[in-house]
């Protein structure tokens, strides 16, 4: 499978300014503020993502047949799963193996991607909010980021190889929030943001 490349700052031209714009608008900051639920919080990104996304698209051709969607769990006509690939996997030091997670479904919070094709899957992201410190959630979804944008290649199983090429966890604080960025099933220290600048 070759994955198509695309020349575009996934992060920084379309997902920290609709985090952004959600933190400078004080009725959307007060939903973390009031500990709304992580669904309704990533919803309004969303629609902040989505807008800035259409303009961007608008003006670059290689954009076209891509779209975000919240939760979206198919993979073609069927569900979206983890870990499958995993058994025919023999990467060395490999955390999934280690842990010994097993073939799930799953509904990753938001992905930029072409329904219907595994050949431009993009982005994968995880929100979770500061509060919310469940260590198995929390691992549960860093782990389907290590998956989703793992690119070992398995010929007989394409259909089954989402090769995201890049995966992020949002973490939701108050006044600020922080980035860890995966790409081929790694992943780099969180990065903190607050007020529209890097700390």
């Amino acid at each position: 499978m070759s994955f198509r490349e695309i020349h575009f700052n996934w992060l920084e031209e379309i997902i920290i300014p609709a985090i952004d714009w959600f933190y400078n608008e004080s009725q959307d900051r007060d939903l973390i503020q009031h500990d709304a639920s992580e669904r309704t919080i990533v919803a309004n990104i969303y629609c902040k993502a989505n807008t800035s996304f259409r303009q961007k698209q608008s003006q670059n051709s290689e954009l076209d047949n891509l779209g975000i969607d919240l939760e979206y769990n198919r993979n073609f006509i069927d569900s979206k799963k983890a870990y499958e690939k995993c058994s025919l996997c023999h990467k060395e030091g490999c955390f999934i193996m280690q842990e010994g997670f097993h073939t799930e479904k799953i509904y990753p919070d938001f992905l930029i991607h072409q329904r219907g094709s595994n050949l431009n899957n993009q982005v994968a992201i995880e929100f979770k909010k500061a509060g919310n410190q469940d260590k198995e959630e929390r691992n549960a979804d860093k782990t389907k980021l290590i998956y989703l944008t793992c690119q070992q290649p398995f010929p007989q199983n394409e259909d089954k190889n989402y090769k995201y090429h890049f995966g992020f966890f949002i973490d939701l604080d108050l006044d600020r929030y922080s980035v860890t960025t995966y790409q081929d099933a790694t992943y780099d220290i969180p990065r903190n943001r607050r007020g529209g600048k890097w700390e």
